[in-house]
Formats: C-alpha cells, sequence, structure tokens
C-alpha cells in the first residue's frame, strides 16, 4: 500500500539513508501521488545531489499543501525552497519571494516555530550584524517558547555568528562551540539543522582565521557527513581544511582538497562551485600564476563569492581601479561586519599604497582596525599590524619596524609563512637604507620561504630587493654576524636530518621558533634550504658552522 511505503520513506529519511527513502517514495508515487510522496521524494532527492528534481518536486508539494489548507508544512517548504534559490541557484528575486510566502503563511497563526524560522531565515540573510543579533533572539526566545529544540540551536549558532560580526570573538564562539555541541551530539532531529550548523561555525573559524578550531571541526564534521553520506557539507569541508591547509603553507596538499570539492559541487551543486574556485584562485594568486587564476575566474568575475580572487587578481596584474571598485562594492554589501569586511579593506590599503594615496590607506587601515581589534583574534590583528606597518614605510617613519616586526610575530605564531615572509620582505625594504645587512638578512630569508611554498613571484621581488642591496643573485647574504648558540644547536640538529617538530621537542621549543632559527642560519650561512645545511654540516661538522660565519 502506498501509506505503507510513505511511512517507511520518512523512517528511511529520518535516518539518513537516502536511496533507500528514494525507492520507498518512488514506490509510493507509483501507487498513488500524493503531498507527502512528493515532498519526501523531493528532499530524499536533495540528499542525494539531485538539486533540481528536488525543487521541482517540492514545489508541487508546497503548492498541494495550500490547497489542503496546511500552512505550518507550506511554511515549511516555502522556507526551504527560499534557501535553494538563494544558496544554490543565487536567484535572489526568487529567494525573497518564498521567503514573503512563508511568513505571510504564518503571520496570523499562534506562536509557533515556523515563525521563529522565518526569522532564523530573515537573520541569516542580513549583513547588519546588529540586526542579525536581534533576529537571533528572537528566535531562541520563540523556541524555548514553543519548546523546539532545533530552532533552538539554529537560534543559538546565529547569535553567535552575529556577535562575531560585531567583533565579539568570546561570546560568539562560545555560542558556536555550544551549537556545534548539540547539534552533532545528538540533540538536533532535522539533519538539515545540523549540516547548516557546522557550515556557519566552521565557515567563521576560517574568516577569523581561528586555524585550530578550523581543523579541529572540520574533523568532527567531516565524521557526520561521512556517517550520513552528505556530499555538500563534505565538500564544504574540504574547502574550509583547504583554506587552513593554505594558511599553513602546506599547498601541495590543500590543491587536491578544493579540486575534490570543486568536482562534487559541479556534479551535485554546481551553484556552490564559486566558493571552491574562490579559493583555488587565490592558491593560484599566492603561487604567482596569474593567469591560471585569470582562466578559473571566467564567468565569475560578478560572483559575490569569488570578490576577493577577483580583486586580489586585479591588484597583482596593476589594475588598481578595478581592485577598489571590485572590493568597495562588496563592502557595500556586507557592511561593518568583521568576518566578511577585513579582506576587501585590506585590499584598499594596498591598492591605496601602489597608487601612493596614503590618505585612502590610512582611512582603510583605520576602519579594519576599528572593526577587528574587539575581537581580540590573532588571525583578524595580524593583518591589521602589517597595514598599519606598511603605511608607515611609506610615510618614511621609524615607527614602521616596530609594527612590522609585531605583524611578523603574530604571524609566525599563527604558523602562517608565507603572511610572515611577505612582512619580513617589507621589512627588509624597510630597513634597506637604515640597516642594509639587516635588510638583507630579512630579504634572504623571505625569498627562501617563498620558494620552499611555491611562491614564486614573491620570490622574484625577493630576489630584486636582494640585488638593489648589492647582494645579487646570490643565495645568501653577506652578513658577518656569528650564528648564536641556539642556532649552532639548531644547525648540530638539521645535520641530523629532523624535522622541526623533532627540533622543537629535543630544544624544548615550538615549531614555529625552530623555523625562524632556521630562516636567520640560512641567511647567515648564504645557504638556500635545509638540506644545503645538512650538506655543509656533513662537510665542514657542526661546529664549523659557527666559525664560517665569523
Amino acid at each position: 500500500m502506498a501509506v505503507d511505503e510513505l511511512i517507511l520513506g520518512a523512517q528511511e529519511l529520518s535516518a539518513g539513508r537516502w536511496e533507500s527513502a528514494r525507492e520507498r517514495f518512488k514506490a509510493a508515487l507509483a501507487i498513488e501521488e500524493t503531498i507527502e510522496g512528493l515532498d519526501g521524494l523531493g528532499q530524499a532527492l536533495w540528499w542525494l545531489g539531485n538539486i533540481a528534481s528536488a525543487v521541482e518536486l517540492r514545489e508541487r508539494a508546497y503548492a498541494g499543501l495550500v490547497r489542503r489548507g496546511d500552512a505550518l508544512k507550506a511554511a515549511d517548504v516555502a522556507l526551504w525552497l527560499s534557501v535553494e534559490y538563494s544558496s544554490l541557484y543565487g536567484n535572489t528575486a526568487a529567494a525573497n519571494g518564498w521567503l514573503a510566502r512563508a511568513e505571510r503563511l504564518v503571520e496570523a497563526l499562534p506562536r509557533c516555530a515556523e515563525q521563529g524560522w522565518v526569522i532564523f531565515r530573515r537573520g541569516k540573510r542580513t549583513t547588519d550584524a546588529v540586526a542579525a543579533e536581534h533576529d537571533a533572539r528572537a528566535v531562541v526566545a520563540i523556541a524555548r517558547e514553543v519548546t523546539d529544540r532545533d530552532l533552538e540551536i539554529a537560534g543559538i549558532n546565529l547569535l553567535g555568528r552575529a556577535l562575531l560580526g560585531q567583533g565579539r570573538a568570546n561570546e560568539g564562539f562560545a555560542l558556536l562551540d555550544e551549537s556545534m555541541a548539540a547539534a552533532l551530539g545528538g540533540e538536533v532531529d532535522d539533519l538539515r539543522v545540523v549540516a547548516e550548523t557546522c557550515c556557519s561555525t566552521i565557515v567563521a573559524c576560517e574568516r577569523t582565521m581561528e586555524l585550530v578550531r578550523a581543523t579541529q571541526w572540520c574533523q568532527v564534521t567531516d565524521h557526520f557527513a561521512r556517517r550520513h553520506g552528505y556530499q555538500p557539507v563534505l565538500a564544504f569541508c574540504r574547502i574550509t581544511y583547504a583554506t587552513v591547509l593554505i594558511a599553513t603553507g602546506r599547498w601541495s596538499q590543500a590543491e587536491p582538497e578544493l579540486l575534490a570539492a570543486l568536482d562534487t559541487y559541479r556534479k551535485t551543486f554546481p551553484a556552490m562551485c564559486a566558493h571552491a574556485i574562490n579559493k583555488l584562485a587565490l592558491l593560484r594568486l599566492a603561487q604567482g600564476r596569474l593567469a591560471e587564476a585569470d582562466e578559473l575566474l571566467k564567468g565569475y568575475a560578478d560572483n559575490p563569492a569569488t570578490a576577493q580572487a577577483v580583486a586580489t587578481l586585479h591588484l597583482g596584474n596593476g589594475a588598481l581601479g578595478l581592485a577598489v571598485r571590485v572590493a568597495r562594492r562588496r563592502l557595500d554589501v556586507v557592511g561593518d561586519d568583521a568576518l566578511l569586511a577585513p579582506p576587501f579593506l585590506f585590499i584598499l590599503v594596498e591598492a591605496a599604497l601602489a597608487q601612493k594615496d596614503g590618505v585612502a590607506a590610512k582611512e582603510a587601515a583605520r576602519r579594519l582596525a576599528a572593526l577587528v581589534e574587539p575581537t581580540r583574534c590573532a588571525g583578524l590583528i595580524a593583518p591589521v599590524k602589517l597595514a598599519e606597518g606598511m603605511i608607515a614605510a611609506f610615510e618614511d617613519d621609524d615607527r614602521a619596524a616596530k609594527v612590522l616586526g609585531q605583524a611578523l610575530e603574530m604571524f609566525d605564531q599563527l604558523g602562517m609563512p608565507l603572511e610572515g615572509a611577505r612582512t619580513r620582505l617589507h621589512l627588509a625594504a624597510f630597513l634597506a637604507s637604515r640597516d642594509p645587512d639587516l635588510a638583507v638578512a630579512d630579504a634572504q630569508a623571505a625569498k627562501t620561504t617563498f620558494e620552499e611554498l611555491g611562491a614564486r613571484r614573491m620570490a622574484d621581488w625577493a630576489s630584486e630587493l636582494l640585488r638593489k642591496l648589492g647582494a645579487g643573485g646570490r643565495s645568501g647574504p653577506r652578513i658577518a654576524e656569528p650564528l648564536s648558540r641556539r642556532e649552532q644547536e639548531v644547525v648540530e640538529l638539521l645535520g641530523l636530518g629532523l624535522s622541526n617538530a623533532e627540533i622543537g621537542a629535543r630544544l624544548f621549543i615550538s615549531p614555529k621558533t625552530v623555523e625562524h632559527h632556521v630562516g636567520h642560519v640560512l641567511a647567515k650561512l648564504h645557504l638556500k634550504n635545509r638540506a644545503a645545511v645538512a650538506a655543509h654540516v656533513a662537510r665542514s661538522g657542526p661546529s664549523a658552522s659557527a666559525s664560517s660565519s665569523r
């Protein structure tokens, strides 16, 4: 009987067994077309990545629910359609229309969860963090009034994201962590709520460069996604994890993750491809492969998800006016959101300095600092220090060395080698006329990092600065400064072929501190990489390393 198949289909759907649910609902529809059959099959197909068919089926179910007078269920489907048209199809008009229909359906009803979900969707869509906070608190209040745990957890997550957007990081992350624990700990019944909670949280971690937290939640979310066979979440986790890998210098590991995510989205959720393309294009730009980044971004120039890569490409090509226009257009949308605005404000700083417009650079840096300093997130504050140091260097202000040094220390502590090397190169350029020997050391250390990462364009810039400093194309600078005692210890352990982590364990220092010492050793010994240090030790013995720089 159709009723039996519908009951079994609903059970399979609730358990996350999508293929079995699909077959049950198909069987039910073969006997009799019902609203429940259409809606159930639509949900199963969505989880399996057949979005177009899912939307068509659920639209038919919605029409049947309205005719039947079931406002609550019709509103639930309308809210779902609003999300799909917005996030997957990029159709803002249709998304707004469906959200309005849902609101109209429930506005005159007694207090119900669906009213809370309407407010939740409105809060998710706004770029005003204060308005989002107001909506989130209303959602939580309604959820507690009607005793809907799914709605409450969703509201808590929205509230955490809104507080982060206002720079209230401690409060925000506490709520995000709480919502993740509840969602993944079995308190939430609707797997869509679990998935959305996971995506919202790991994006917040990524944008604040909370790299450890991002990695940890990615691992937990990945387990959930694999257990339930949810391909979109798997792909999204890949993108976020790849962002962590890029930031920490593991580029060869990041690329396969991004390509796999892109392949998944092309097969299932094409509208989400832009997110993977943005990250892959940013990686190509960091590698100095501008033509490949340009090719990737073709057809995506006006997509909000790729705005950062597009603006960065314009910067790299010297199209400063275009870079500024793209950044400002995105800022007009995201406003003063502490998670969304910083990358574009930093682009404005870089473009203004390239145009020798110190006033515009200062204004962008001031706005950037005002947004992120209240968060106390090192991953957001370090770029502020870099921007302020770049501006001070542009003005030939002696403060530049101190501020750039602070930025460098923060990037080193965060384990972000590319940003650290960029900062070191800016520092070298500033010191060129003040302390040429130190400038050469910093430029050489930056060049070594760029070469190890594969950032060839930046390595060329470092080489150019070294030539201006009289170091030519040599792999190391002319430095008379001897190795410190700690650096001599590092040399000895490099000679044994130990990794940074192994050296750190031997010397009771962090791997990042070891990396810092290795950079100085390479510069002082005029050597290109750690393998060259090992060969040097093999030829001369560790004790000779100290005397060779005297």
